[in-house]
Parts: structure tokens; sequence; C-alpha cells
């Protein structure tokens, strides 16, 4: 019976322990002011024309930390492109985002949520280290348009 009545619990708290699947959830990082000891840079090529758009290369996207895509919704694209670097800073410890995409008609991945994929949306993409003008291309026509960037060092 004593052992029975030990046993039992260390199990139970032992179960509870076990490792469990993380599902996706809603949310993302804060949304962090930028304080004005940080350094931002754009990584955009400096010889671009002043109407230019960039996207980027499909091997960035294994730098990739975060993703959001908001769908087609009514907004200040300024105010969203920087809310997109605030996050970006605000994501973890302040250090483990370097740099940050933030565009209008991309195209969202397959597996994004479980989804197929395809369509054109909103989007912010953190990264692991700052970006470089080789981690992009001019735009396709109609795509990625409006696009910003930035690395953040603080």
């Amino acid at each position: 019976m004593l052992t029975s009545s030990i046993i039992l619990p260390v199990l139970l708290g032992l179960t509870s322990a076990l490792p469990t699947t993380l599902n996706a959830r809603a949310g993302g990082p804060a949304i962090t002011p930028i304080p004005s000891t940080c350094s931002i840079t754009s990584p955009f090529p400096v010889d671009a024309a002043a109407d230019q758009t960039f996207q980027l290369k499909e091997e960035t996207r294994k730098s990739i930390l975060y993703e959001a895509y908001y769908g087609d919704i009514d907004y200040d694209r300024e105010a969203k492109s920087l809310e997109c670097f605030q996050q970006c800073y605000g994501y973890g410890y302040h250090t483990e985002c370097q740099g940050a995409y933030w565009a209008e008609k991309l195209i969202v991945p397959k597996g994004y949520y479980n989804t197929e994929g395809g369509v054109l949306s909103t989007g912010c993409l953190m990264f692991t280290r700052p970006l470089t003008a080789e981690d992009f291309v001019v735009a396709e026509p109609g795509r990625n348009i409006k696009a910003a960037a930035a690395n953040i060092a603080c």
C-alpha cells in the first residue's frame, strides 16, 4: 500500500512532464519601440532606382526566424512596416532577430499554418541574420510591392 501511494504520484508527475506537440497559435512577437541607441539600416542595393521594389531570393528563406501574413486588409502601409521592424526588435531578448522584410503581394509559402500557400498577401518576415543586397532580386511585376527592409543592430 505504501509503495503504491508513492509510485502513483511519481508516475502521474512524470507523465505531465512528457513533451507534447506544439500547435500554431495566434500572436507574434511584441511590437516594441526600437531605442535610438540601435542602428537601423536598409539592406536594399544602394544603386537601385527609386521606383524599384525587391523580393527575397529563395535561398534567403533558410534564415527566416518568424513570418506572418495578414491577408488583404486596409491599413497604413508605413505604420505596418514599422510595426514589422518593431516586432523584429521585440522578438526574444532583442538580439535574435537581426533583419526584417515587409511587403504587399508576397506569395504565402506552402505549409504556412498547414495551408496550400500560393495566395498573395501582405507579410512580415524576420531573419536570424542581417540581410544584404545579395539576398534580393528585382521583384516580378505586381509582386512584393511597397517592399521595405531593415537590419537592426543594438
